[in-house]
């Protein structure tokens, strides 16, 4: 009896010593578990750091969208012409935006660079009429060829309103324009009949130019007999320039519509 009492008592003492050791052992276990995770989380926040970096999405630009033709400039105040005071000139003035971006200003007329209508092949629509005789009984050519002889008594011409007929100019090398222009009616004086031609022909109130993919309207002022310029900012780079007629006014007695010369003015590239 004295034996069974003494291992009923030495059980329980046991058990908390087992109790005792797994309370340490856990201890432990849960003590490494926290110095593990403080060692991971600086790998943990910078791994965050660069996946937010990775996925930040920077702002892209969208490609312009193709324009279905030339890119058109248009005087920003078409009905206002500015005579310059150094010249025999007139010219509009406005700005517009070009199909890549760049913004285009036209303005007064400086006679910049040089005449690039040297050399250059001028060519006219089917418009142009046959040689006749002026007033005087003289007989007088209507050819291309008199844009760009420099002789205000010599002129292109079509037959009514002109409109839709154009002027192409062929450069003899690439070129960039710095300037274009033109008188807008019949510079010669009727010295037979008394009176100007300018005045008895239609004039011309405006026109279209195109140089490479830009288009420039150029609004001329009909009761100005003088050469009409408008000058680029920055100049329009091309080999060919081609001239449109879009309006004219009436007439008084003669349905021509006619041109005494041309402008052309830049520097070769």
């Amino acid at each position: 009896m004295g034996r069974a009492r003494t291992g009923r008592t030495q059980r329980p003492v046991f058990v908390l010593t087992v109790l005792a050791a797994t309370s340490v052992v856990l201890g432990i276990v849960v003590l490494l578990l926290i110095v593990r995770l403080s060692l991971d989380l600086p790998k943990l926040s910078a791994e965050d750091e660069v996946v937010a970096v990775t996925e930040t999405v920077s702002p892209t630009t969208e490609p312009a969208s193709p324009t279905s033709g030339p890119t058109q400039i248009t005087p920003a105040e078409p009905t206002t012409n500015t005579i310059s005071d150094s010249s025999t000139t007139t010219d509009t003035t406005g700005s517009a935006e070009s199909s890549d971006g760049t913004s285009r200003t036209t303005s007064l007329g400086r006679n910049s660079g040089r005449n690039l209508l040297e050399f250059s092949e001028v060519l006219a629509s089917s418009a142009t009429t046959a040689a006749g005789t002026d007033a005087c009984g003289n007989p007088t050519l209507f050819g291309p060829p008199n844009l760009t002889d420099g002789l205000e008594e010599t002129a292109w011409r079509a037959s009514g309103t002109g409109v839709g007929k154009t002027i192409t100019i062929r450069l003899p090398r690439p070129a960039v324009v710095a300037e274009v222009g033109l008188t807008p009616g019949y510079l010669k004086d009727n010295t037979c009949e008394g009176g100007s031609f300018y005045s008895l022909n239609r004039r011309i109130s405006r026109v279209i130019w195109t140089i490479g993919d830009v288009e420039i309207v150029q609004d001329l002022d009909p009761a100005s007999a003088r050469m009409q310029i408008i000058a680029f900012d920055p100049p329009l780079p091309g080999d060919q320039v081609t001239m449109e007629i879009v309006a004219t006014t009436g007439h008084l007695g003669r349905n021509f519509t006619l041109i005494s010369e041309l402008h052309l003015s830049g520097l070769d590239t």
